[in-house]
C-alpha cells in the first residue's frame, strides 16, 4: 500500500471508528480509532472503507486479539514474543510487524524490512542490500528509516548527496 493510499485508508477509519474532535487544524477532527469498535465492527463494514477482503480480515483479527488481551502491542511488553504472535495472524509480515515495532513499541533499532521507499532511498538497491546498509545502522536502524523516508519526502536520495 502506497503512503497516500494508507492515509486514505486511516482517515476513512477515523471517522469510521474515531471520536469526533475539534482542533484548529482542519485535517485533524477524530481521535486514533478504538481497537473495541473495529473488532465488534462487521467484516463488511472493514471492507466497505476500502479495504480488500484479506487486509479487512487481518486488521479485523489484530483488532479482536488485541482487545482479548492475546496481543499486548505497547512500550514494555516482551516485544520478541509479541512480535511472534502478531506475525502468527495471516497478513502480518516482517514489515509490517517490524514498522508497528517501530512506532508502536518505540524499537530504536526496528528496521521495516523489504521496504521499497528505503530501498529506492538507498539509490534502488535490492531488500538484501538494504538489510546489510542497515547493519551499519545498529542500534539505531529505525532512526534511519526515518531519515531516509524524510529524505524521499524531501525529493532527495543518498545518491544525490542529500
Amino acid at each position: 500500500v502506497t503512503v497516500k493510499a494508507a492515509t486514505t485508508l486511516f482517515s476513512r477509519f477515523a471517522a469510521a471508528f474515531g471520536d469526533a474532535t475539534a482542533t484548529p487544524y482542519a485535517e485533524l477532527k477524530f481521535f486514533t480509532p478504538r481497537a473495541a469498535l473495529i473488532a465488534d465492527a462487521e467484516l463488511q463494514t472493514l471492507i466497505n472503507l476500502g479495504l480488500t477482503e484479506r487486509r479487512a480480515r487481518t486488521i479485523h483479527s489484530v483488532a479482536k486479539a488485541y482487545v482479548a488481551g492475546e496481543l499486548v502491542l505497547e512500550p514494555g511488553c516482551d516485544q520478541a514474543a509479541e512480535l511472534e504472535r502478531f506475525r502468527s495472524i495471516p497478513g502480518i509480515g516482517h514489515w509490517t510487524s517490524n514498522y508497528v515495532a517501530m512506532r508502536a513499541l518505540r524499537d530504536a533499532d526496528a528496521f521495516p524490512t523489504g521496504d521499497l521507499a528505503l530501498c529506492n532511498a538507498l539509490g534502488g538497491v535490492k531488500p538484501k542490500e538494504a538489510d546489510k546498509a542497515a547493519e551499519a545502522w545498529r542500534p539505531y536502524r529505525a532512526y534511519a528509516a526515518l531519515y531516509l523516508w524524510r529524505m524521499l519526502r524531501m525529493g532527495t536520495s543518498t545518491e544525490s548527496g542529500g
